[in-house]
């Protein structure tokens, strides 16, 4: 994860606290591979408390619109060109009113 973008940019990510008044998150992140250069990594990610499945990207960000007040937990793994799948990156976002 490289940042969380809101009401503000968000940079320490151990967790985000935004406000409900926020009208979109985007989530950032960058996988690194020695096999794969940047713009040919994929992505599968989750938002714990919105998503029910795992979805899958080429891009290195993710937009979500008017979250409800709660906790979410924002997970995303990189793929390679090998189809080899790093630890999950994450991180806690609440959502306060």
């Amino acid at each position: 994860m490289t940042q969380v973008d809101a009401d503000k940019r968000y940079t320490d990510l151990d967790s985000a606290h935004i406000k409900s008044t926020a009208k979109s998150v985007t989530f950032h992140y960058q996988g690194v591979s020695f096999k794969t250069r940047p713009d040919g990594m994929r992505y599968t990610y989750k938002l714990d408390g919105y998503d029910t499945d795992w979805h899958a990207t080429g891009e290195n960000s993710v937009y979500y619109e008017n979250l409800k007040p709660g906790s979410y937990f924002f997970n995303v793994k990189a793929i390679d060109r090998d189809l080899n799948y790093s630890e999950p990156a994450n991180v806690t976002l609440k959502v306060v009113p």
